[in-house]
């Protein structure tokens, strides 16, 4: 793999983003094909799993607030 533009290519995509250079094309649009897959962040699922956490127990907090009989 070659590094060009930030973005780890195969060899394959490295030849296609030349190729689209060559033909005028904008750098990133024939290596597209050859980006990895995006990844969500772990800071970001612990996030959503914490902030359902903290809707959980304000929902709990509320319902035995308002509870006649527990």
């Amino acid at each position: 793999m070659e590094v060009c533009y930030g973005l780890r290519l195969h060899r394959l995509g490295l030849r296609a983003l030349v190729a689209g250079r060559a033909a005028g094309a904008r750098p990133g649009a024939a290596g597209a094909a050859a980006k990895e897959p995006a990844v969500i962040a772990p800071a970001v699922i612990y996030g959503a799993a914490g902030f359902c956490a903290l809707l959980l127990l304000a929902y709990l907090v509320y319902a035995l607030i308002n509870a006649e009989e527990f």
